[in-house]
């Protein structure tokens, strides 16, 4: 992650406190973000539970499995997902997720790589023979229709997409 994206995760962790917060972190390899500084999982130290989960085994990960298989034991107030969308060649996969692991009401706060960013790979360096796609607002807009208080921003600068999300009360 770089630090545009984790100011974002950071201000809006912020802004909705995580002590004692259930926290699920969907695609939650640590590349090279601690080295960086820029660790959500610190940023989440008050957090009474969190949860990393990612397809491969690494640090940051406490189980392995893919977003699309991922049954939790218990709901979480809060799910983020950084810089894992454009890796993935089922995004909705994340969402849907997403919408299965929150408490009603509960927050999704995402960061991707939005048009104009270059191609990377989940290792941060060339692509290779993995899947990447850069993530368009008017995707994640429709990803994001049945949720409620659904802000997207556009970082131009750094090709980023944010946004959060809410869980509509039951």
């Amino acid at each position: 992650m770089h630090p545009a994206a984790f100011t974002f995760v950071m201000q809006t962790l912020v802004g909705v406190g995580v002590r004692g917060a259930r926290i699920l972190d969907v695609g939650s390899m640590d590349v090279n973000s601690s080295e960086q500084g820029l660790s959500v999982r610190d940023l989440c130290a008050l957090a009474s539970v969190y949860v990393g989960i990612d397809e491969r085994e690494g640090e940051g990960v406490d189980i392995v499995t893919s977003a699309a298989d991922y049954v939790p034991s218990a709901t979480f107030t809060i799910v983020i997902s950084t810089e894992a969308l454009e890796h993935t060649p089922d995004p909705q996969s994340i969402i849907d997720c997403a919408w299965r692991c929150l408490t009603h009401g509960g927050l999704l706060i995402l960061t991707a790589a939005g048009d104009g960013r270059t191609p990377h790979g989940c290792s941060g360096g060339a692509v290779g023979d993995e899947y990447y796609k850069n993530i368009a607002s008017a995707d994640l807009s429709a990803w994001l229709s049945a949720w409620d208080s659904v802000s997207i921003v556009e970082n131009s600068d750094q090709h980023d997409i944010y946004a959060t999300a809410v869980k509509p009360k039951a």
